[in-house]
């Protein structure tokens, strides 16, 4: 009897996982034409069955970071709702990346990079002892395994700059506070990022 409990208790995990859930994506390129890469990996995201693109950031270029190139990068943040589950989902960005020409190896140029920065009601790769203060990547970090959200989040003002364009009250679990709360915490670095001028056609489009 209890194990044909637990048997439906993970059934209704899989089948709710399957309703639509939002998500946030970091897009950012440094090879080619960076607007044209990111705008392509947003237009064959919106064309799988089960995502919609409902929202996109400005563009902002940025200083890589953590990386020997003197190529500056464009990124921004897209909302897209998905009925994929999250190991799906995440696949789907590696497999845009590697369509647009990306080759995951180490720290180089990027013709288009996908992060999986947020995933609707679901927390994995994390531990009590590593929701620190400083919140220090490699401590997140869990080799091969899918973290969500990305560890990084609150570090990195070029995530957070346009996210808090679309979704600045978005509560992101485990740290508890807003994406606009995050942004408001670092320290301000005018050299790292820089408002681009360009953006995607639904830029104007507000996640409420």
């Amino acid at each position: 009897m209890q194990e044909n409990l637990h048997g439906l208790i993970d059934k209704l995990r899989f089948y709710a996982l399957k309703f639509e859930r939002q998500t946030f994506i970091g897009i950012g390129a440094n090879l080619g034409d960076r607007i044209e890469n990111c705008t392509r990996a947003l237009d064959i995201i919106n064309s799988v069955p089960g995502c919609s693109v409902s929202a996109c950031s400005r563009w902002y270029e940025t200083e890589p970071i953590g990386m020997e190139s003197s190529n500056w990068f464009i990124n921004g943040v897209a909302c897209v709702d998905t009925e994929l589950v999250p190991q799906e989902f995440m696949q789907l960005l590696l497999e845009t990346e590697k369509r647009l020409g990306r080759v995951r190896s180490g720290s180089q140029d990027r013709t288009v990079d996908l992060d999986l920065l947020y995933y609707q009601g679901v927390v994995l790769g994390y531990e009590d002892d590593v929701l620190r203060e400083d919140h220090e990547y490699y401590l997140l970090k869990k080799e091969k395994m899918l973290v969500v959200p990305h560890p990084a989040v609150p570090v990195r003002r070029f995530v957070l700059a346009p996210w808090s364009e679309i979704a600045p009250d978005l509560c992101v679990q485990p740290w508890g506070r807003t994406v606009s709360q995050m942004l408001d915490a670092l320290e301000e670095d005018s050299s790292v990022v820089r408002l681009f001028n360009a953006g995607h056609e639904l830029h104007h489009t507000a996640v409420v």
